[in-house]
């Protein structure tokens, strides 16, 4: 192992703890993390975990984008059901 690979698991570990940090991951997602990005980086060099992180990053702004506009569609819903129930008849 170079010291360039040792470097580079170095960073996956605080990617993982990162995420945790960020709330965008469990611990055991953290994890689970920390050993997919080490094995593809193992296994595939630096393209792959490029590839891999890159994966990651969409789809974590994916889901919080989601979640957001979920969100707002919940609290437009309970507004008009509000609206509804409490009307006099």
């Amino acid at each position: 192992m170079n010291p360039f690979d040792a470097v580079m698991i170095i960073v996956i570990l605080l990617m993982a703890g990162a995420g945790y940090i960020a709330k965008a991951l469990t611990v055991s997602g953290a994890c689970m993390s920390f050993l997919v990005g080490a094995s593809v980086y193992i296994g595939f060099s630096l393209q792959g975990f490029l590839l891999l992180l890159l994966f990651f990053s969409t789809s974590t702004l994916c889901s919080k984008y989601k979640k957001k506009k979920t969100r707002i569609r919940r609290k437009a819903r309970e507004a008009r059901q509000t609206r509804l129930y409490s009307s006099p008849c």
